[in-house]
């Protein structure tokens, strides 16, 4: 939940608007299989609040260094 949180603050503090988070493949960001019973999770939620897409890196450890930077 606090990703979520993270990204609520974020859209209150910015003053432009944010159209694509792209982040790795954590659990603060997706849903694991034995949470499948939940319909969406709360991070995917708040970006559909704010009109955000969400977008997922491919599984690599190169991808997650360039996220970091």
């Amino acid at each position: 939940m606090e990703a979520a949180d993270v990204l609520r603050d974020l859209v209150k503090a910015v003053p432009y608007r944010s159209h694509t988070v792209l982040i790795d493949n954590g659990v603060q960001f997706i849903a694991l299989k034995q949470d499948a019973w939940d319909i969406q999770h709360i991070f995917d939620r708040v970006c559909d609040e704010h009109d955000i897409q969400h977008r997922l890196t491919k599984r690599s450890g190169v991808s997650a260094g360039r996220l970091l930077r």
